[in-house]
């Protein structure tokens, strides 16, 4: 490269400075340093904005098998895309020294792979009839679209994950979307969907464009190419997977390995276009000399793998020096002014960074602040004032370089300041100041509705799962089948049953039926037919039933009779300390800190559980809760399970409570400070953070208010006993990922408050998750992915006695990989190797479970479990949390010997399916049917719930609190397990619902409304998916709407009798109210019989329901 200096006191600067009227390709060391490229520029130059087109890495392998992310596959394929058709005047282009390397598609294949579409489209011209070149395009049709490259058809709606979307010129993002067509298959809407919920969310959209699925064209020629070649290079290709697939033009991973198999198709992004200008950032050439190793060393290991196979380096790399000589010929530029540091460095405490700030501004160099958000720019006034320095906002970049002078601040993005010695003035960011950078939040929210369906529904069963009927007891599900009753067809749902019986269920009645979770499904007995021994179990959970919400009643009246410390509104104090959170609340988290700020402020004592996704924002809405009792002269306490998360705690809260007046206190150990026990004992205002330490007798809290309790599943029996009698009448929040069975129960039933956050942060990403078998070459792959990108990988090896020998087998595999080792048998050295490994000091830890809760250490993005079949779900989701803690893709490798079909493979494959950011409260579901119910209630209650299942045990639960809380003296005959034998009207037809297994989980949804309001938003979201609702399903909601509001009064049945209708009462009705109802309805055409609650009227049945119905509601 040509060593031509730019000027500047940047490399961002110099290119925004030369590239005025210039196109340009701008080639960063690395991936981070180009996304930083992209942004500072901008800055120095706002002018270019429009014209900056940054091209992201792939974050894949050299010949790797798991493909790009699909939000970078997403972003390149368009930028590639208006790269190729010349949209943008004067492109500058920013990429790495690895982008560079790689072999691309050439212009012609990024000109034709753009599919635009647009209200008023017809489908099928886009995409053929029953879109048969979606399949083409690389994308596969689902039952529901969950990642990018899926598609679903339902009646006139089309849902569809593309590899791109853009509505607007300079906007883009990766998102699913439901285009609703009218009778003709033309476009009438478009617009984002959820991926949990499957329901609309958002704006309409006007357009969107569409790109393939792969960077290559998979056609004829391709294969015939590839199969011919794959013999020049392999004795028989025939065994490989990727021979056999090609022969149904279907994809494979290993095709981009082969991407150069026609070299007139391919280009590299050095070659694409010509630039006006190449600038390379100083150490490029390095890049480039380092990424080729890890190229030939990954071509020797692929070589070496007899289930693939292994193309030669250049069919998808150019090598360095091939790279230079284009570079050489494009003039290309490298960048060699050495850069003076700006000299502000956020280390130690505010105070800390104020004394570095006071000595720079001593210097009397100029200084002009650059802070990313409005709240940093404001922190900075407040700064100045506080050295009584006068800080001006009123001036542009350009003004004060022209003429350095003071003191100023303005908004912008820049990771790192720098000192212009030429024109005398000093730079300073936001990350220099602070430490960390606000960030924005996306703008989705899930349903309590959503969650019941996700959580409670039939969705995705397959036959062969075991079903709850609450009057026949344990079957399996069998099928979905249209059975001719009386002349009449009706969808029926099959469930067999001990000894080969079976029934048919009518859709009317599915509200009987339930998914069974409750133990080992290997040990699960089916119930025989119209036998004793289901009814006397039944006749236990009721009983048991009665008595456990009797407990759980007695603990919530308890509280709230109890007259709990009012705390005053939030005041400017709360307003100051809310401002200087990093981030953007999510709409969960700020829904989640007015419940608890109405709870603190109700005269109750608080009981509220916060359940959120690891990651989520769970702390920052307890320290909200924390700051503003504690700022009202109260004490606070914080219990974690583990000394390592107490410090870890402690460390952020401590920051995070910077520049207020409240104490933050460590309690961990043997040996607590005596002016720490001290400031307690006085009830002095302060934060405590500490283990079960806090519970012993020395540690008396002289005005504690609020106690916060962090994975309160992992403490003991014996704790949890301590916990109980320390909590009282004071205010109590705990705070989980992974609902356990227990806070999932109780919060399901009404008892105790729950908080839900499962909106994602900023640009946060899932966690792929990738199951393994354990082996040398997994390892080297997904190490070598992370450090390639200068990450780092958590390494969890649970065994402390064999730890050196594992860390010793991966120094082998990498020998430049720094290794430490972490385990909760190091004391004081367990934390100090956390801070170093969170300073980067280390590439590699090693550890045991001991980090799965509290550790931040956003660089690391990948996790890699040894034996991971030995774990729980909750634990895994727990580890799994430990990283995709930045907008960075993040890889959680679960390795597992395990078989398939085994307990422990299910938990394997439930955490692949439930990668999704928010889902959480799905694993706890999964937790249940595969674990069994544990924990639930006590061991007492467990063995009911394993006689006749979770869900139907709740239910009862449920009931029974309700029947007592209007009547305290209530037995277990008042709680009801039958539904309202009413006529059936209606139906969801199959011309509407084709799939079977889609119209019964939408029968059991709809049939499971606890409410007309719930009904009404399931018929919302049906029509939401489906785009309309057929005349059929309209009576079947009217059918389900008269149940809803008939099973209210407690009827068995409204049944036609002779002349009239007769009306029967079930156990749990009180015969009073029905007769009185009656009576006030149909006056004297109500007579009794002699059956106990069981009345005859003698109008028409339909009359009868309607009457009844009206003056219920």
């Amino acid at each position: 490269m040509l060593a031509h200096r730019l000027s500047g006191p940047s490399f961002a600067s110099a290119c925004a400075k030369l590239l005025e009227e210039k196109s340009g390709l701008v080639i960063a060391r690395n991936e981070h340093e180009a996304s930083t490229l992209l942004q500072e520029i901008g800055f120095y130059a706002p002018a270019l904005k429009s014209r900056l087109l940054l091209i992201r890495d792939s974050e894949t392998l050299p010949f790797d098998l798991e493909r790009a992310p699909s939000s970078i596959m997403s972003e390149r394929a368009w930028m590639l895309n208006r790269l190729a058709n010349n949209d943008v005047d004067m492109p500058i282009v920013i990429a790495s020294a690895v982008n560079c390397m790689r072999l691309i598609s050439g212009k012609d294949f990024w000109k034709s792979a753009k599919i635009s579409l647009s209200l008023g489209d017809s489908l099928a011209s886009k995409f053929g009839e029953n879109l048969s070149s979606l399949l083409e395009l690389g994308y596969a049709e689902a039952k529901a679209v969950k990642i990018p490259g899926q598609y679903a058809t339902r009646g006139r709606v089309v849902d569809f994950f593309p590899v791109g979307i853009s509505h607007g010129e300079d906007f883009h993002e990766n998102t699913p979307v439901r285009m609703t067509l009218d009778e003709l298959g033309h476009i009438q809407s478009i617009i984002k969907i959820d991926v949990l919920t499957q329901e609309s969310v958002g704006k309409p959209l006007l357009s969107l464009d569409v790109f393939p699925n792969r960077e290559y064209r998979l056609d004829r020629e391709f294969v015939e190419s590839f199969r011919s070649k794959s013999f020049t290079y392999h004795d028989n290709p025939r065994v490989f997977e990727s021979y056999k697939v090609a022969l149904s033009l279907r994809d494979h991973p290993e095709f981009m390995s082969w991407i150069g198999l026609n070299p007139s198709n391919v280009t590299t992004l050095v070659d694409m276009l010509e630039y006006d200008e190449v600038l390379a950032d100083f150490g490029v050439a390095q890049a480039m000399e380092e990424q080729w190793r890890l190229v030939e060393t990954r071509h020797i290991d692929i070589r070496d793998d007899l289930s693939r196979t292994c193309p030669p380096i250049d069919m998808s790399w150019r090598s360095p020096e091939a790279t230079q000589r284009a570079l050489d010929a494009a003039n290309c530029c490298t960048y060699t002014t050495p850069v003076v540091p700006s000299g502000m460095k956020r280390v130690g405490t505010l105070d800390d960074a104020l004394a570095l700030l006071k000595s720079l501004i001593d210097e009397k160099t100029p200084i002009l602040f650059v802070m990313k958000s409005a709240v940093r720019a404001r922190h900075v006034k407040v700064i100045g004032s506080m050295l009584g320095l006068r800080v001006a906002t009123d001036v542009s970049f350009e003004q004060f370089i022209a003429k350095p002078v003071g003191q100023a601040v303005l908004q912008g993005t820049l990771t790192n300041g720098y000192l212009d010695t030429v024109a005398g003035y000093r730079l300073i960011t936001e990350y220099e100041l602070f430490g960390t950078s606000i960030e924005s939040s996306f703008d989705e929210d899930i349903g309590e509705f959503q969650r019941k369906a996700a959580l409670q529904g039939l969705v995705d069963i397959k036959e062969g799962d075991f079903l709850v009927h609450a009057t026949k007891g344990i079957g399996q599900f069998q099928g979905f089948e249209t059975i001719n009753f009386t002349g009449t067809e009706e969808d029926t749902v099959r469930i067999g049953f001990a000894n080969d019986a079976s029934i048919f269920v009518k859709v009317s009645e599915l509200d009987m039926v339930s998914r069974y979770s409750g133990g080992d499904e290997t040990k699960v007995k089916l119930s025989k037919l119209n036998h004793e021994a289901w009814a006397k179990g039944l006749q236990k959970a009721q009983e048991d039933a009665l008595s456990g919400a009797r407990q759980l009643i007695l603990v919530r009246n308890a509280r709230r009779r109890m007259a709990g410390l009012r705390m005053n509104e939030p005041d400017e104090d709360y307003d100051h300390f809310v401002e200087t959170f990093e981030y953007e609340e999510t709409p969960d988290q700020k829904r989640s800190i007015s419940e608890i700020i109405r709870d603190l402020t109700s005269g109750q004592p608080m009981d509220r559980l916060i359940c959120g996704d690891v990651g989520f924002g769970k702390t920052e809405v307890a320290h909200r809760a924390a700051f503003m009792v504690a700022n009202q002269g109260y004490q606070v306490a914080l219990l974690a399970p583990t000394a390592l998360l107490a410090e870890q705690h402690y460390l952020s809260t401590r920051t995070r409570f910077e520049g207020t007046d409240i104490k933050v206190l460590q309690v961990t150990g043997n040996k607590v400070p005596k002016d720490v026990l001290k400031v307690i004992r006085n009830g002095e205002p302060c934060y405590v953070i500490g283990t079960n330490r806090l519970l012993q007798n020395d540690v008396l809290f002289g005005r504690l208010a609020l106690i916060i309790i962090d994975e309160e599943q992992r403490f003991g029996v014996d704790q949890k006993e301590q916990l109980q009698d320390l909590r009282g009448d004071k205010h109590v929040l705990a705070m989980t990922a992974t609902p356990i069975p227990r806070t999932l129960t109780l919060s399901m039933v009404g008892i105790r408050d729950i908080s839900v956050i499962a909106t994602p942060p900023a640009r946060r990403l899932s966690v792929r998750t990738i199951l393994r078998q354990p082996g040398n070459s997994v390892l080297r792959e997904a190490i070598g992915r992370e450090l390639s990108r200068e990450g780092q990988v958590f390494y969890v090896h649970n065994s402390v006695k064999t730890m050196p020998d594992c860390a010793a087998r991966l120094a082998e595999l990498y020998p430049t990989a720094r290794i430490g080792q972490l385990h909760g048998q190091m004391g004081k050295a367990m934390t100090e190797t956390l801070v170093a490994f969170q300073k980067h000091e280390y590439d590699i830890l090693v550890c045991t479970t001991v980090v799965e809760v509290g550790i931040d250490i956003p660089n690391a993005n990948t996790l890699i479990v040894e034996n991971a079949d030995h774990f729980g779900l909750s634990q895994l989701h727990q580890l799994r949390g430990r990283v995709g803690r930045s907008s960075r893709q993040a890889y959680a490798y679960l390795l597992s010997e395990s078989s398939p079909g085994t307990k422990e493979h299910q938990r394997m494959v439930a955490m692949e399916e439930s990668s999704n950011l928010g889902q959480g409260i799905l694993l706890a579901r999964h937790d249940l049917e595969i674990r069994g119910i544990g924990e639930v209630l006590g061991r007492e209650q467990s063995g009911h719930v394993h006689a006749i299942g979770f869900s139907l045990y709740m239910r009862l639960l449920q009931q029974a609190i309700t029947v007592l809380d209007e009547n305290p003296q209530a037995d277990a005959s008042e709680l009801m397990v039958g539904n309202v034998n009413i006529p059936l009207r209606g139906r969801i037809p199959h011309t509407f619902m084709a799939d079977k297994g889609d119209r019964l989980a939408w029968y059991q949804r709809l049939m499971g409304s606890d409410s007309v309001e719930e009904l009404d938003h399931n018929m919302g979201s049906l029509k939401d998916q489906y785009g309309f609702i057929p005349t059929e399903v309209v009576e079947f909601y009217g059918y389900v709407s008269d149940h809803i509001v008939l099973k209210s009064l407690g009827l068995e049945a409204v049944q036609v009798h002779d002349e009239g209708t007769r009306v029967v009462g079930a156990v749990s009705a009180s015969a009073t109210r029905l007769e009185m109802i009656l009576r006030q309805t149909f006056g004297n055409k109500v007579s009794e019989t002699d059956r106990a609650k069981t009345f005859l009227v003698s109008r028409p049945l339909d009359e009868v329901i309607r009457g009844l119905v009206e003056a219920l509601r």
